[in-house]
């Protein structure tokens, strides 16, 4: 798999080559597109808010495509899907962010009120939208933004795709495809435990899901961890067709805990491969990198 995967790359970069190489043999004058100023929320599409202690903020993130030569006024509105009111739960310092001429990036402030969350039992929703009386348009695909908000994290955040996973096997890297969290199953306080589909990326006959632990209990410190699990796929996917047919395992490496944040949503596996009932384990990390 990993050789069909370097193949694809060197074919695709070849035709790619061929397209550029006949592209610049045409004669005609290409014409430069600008393209509109659009609002948004730097491509990501929810945040976590963790309320720990009375003065936490939390920033939301605001973007836009070019950079324009004037500010540029991004109006918003707030809803709950939850309940949570303003000025009970939360205060906000604005619903109206400024990007200054030249610049690109800007944030709005909120802070959620300790008392509602100190039992670390309440869990809130807001929902952030761009709104039309804004200077500039919100881009389609990025005009909400959906912010949890407890006094302990809100696992379920991790939910959905993770469209720019990248991986590393030995010297074999590879990627960018895509990942799933599918699901989420809270274990204590301070651990979960998540299923990950899609891992290796291998079409057309996909690994089956792979169960991860995550745990926070220590606050400087988010690591994932694995248990040894089999039935996964055939081991030729990685290993070439002298062991087709044969079981892949996995398990934790050695030494080496994955890590992983809430908020931007990311994790980083690391997992051993090996073949299932022979006691043969690969000697090097396998790194997944899941982004959103």
């Amino acid at each position: 798999m990993v050789m069909k995967k370097i193949m694809q790359t060197v074919r695709v970069g070849f035709m790619l080559l061929i397209a550029v190489s006949m592209f610049a043999s045409c004669k005609k004058k290409s014409v430069l597109v600008i393209p509109p100023v659009e609002a948004h929320f730097t491509f990501k599409e929810r945040g976590a808010y963790l309320v720990t202690e009375p003065d936490t903020k939390f920033l939301v993130p605001f973007g836009i495509t070019t950079v324009a030569k004037e500010d540029v006024t991004i109006n918003v509105s707030v809803t709950s899907t939850t309940g949570a009111v303003e000025g009970t739960h939360y205060t906000i310092a604005s619903k109206s962010v400024t990007i200054p001429a030249g610049k690109a990036v800007g944030f709005l402030e909120i802070k959620a009120l300790f008392p509602p969350y100190e039992s670390r039992e309440r869990k809130d929703e807001l929902v952030f939208k761009i709104e039309s009386s804004s200077s500039v348009n919100a881009i389609s695909t990025n005009n909400q933004y959906l912010l949890s908000i407890s006094g302990d994290y809100d696992v379920e955040t991790l939910l959905g795709d993770y469209n720019k996973t990248n991986e590393v096997l030995g010297s074999n890297a590879y990627g960018p495809y895509k990942t799933k969290i599918s699901s989420v199953k809270r274990l204590t306080a301070t651990t979960a435990e998540i299923v990950v589909e899609n891992i290796f990326d291998n079409v057309p006959t996909p690994w089956k899901p792979i169960i991860f632990k995550l745990d926070w209990s220590d606050p400087s410190d988010f690591i994932v961890t694995l248990n040894q699990q089999s039935g996964i796929g055939d081991a030729s996917s990685f290993l070439g067709p002298t062991y087709a047919g044969q079981d892949i395992s996995v398990r934790a490496f050695s030494g080496q805990n994955g890590t992983f944040s809430f908020n931007p949503n990311k994790l980083v596996l690391v997992i051993q491969l090996g073949v299932t009932g022979t006691g043969a384990w690969v000697t090097v990390p396998y790194t997944v990198t899941m982004e959103r």
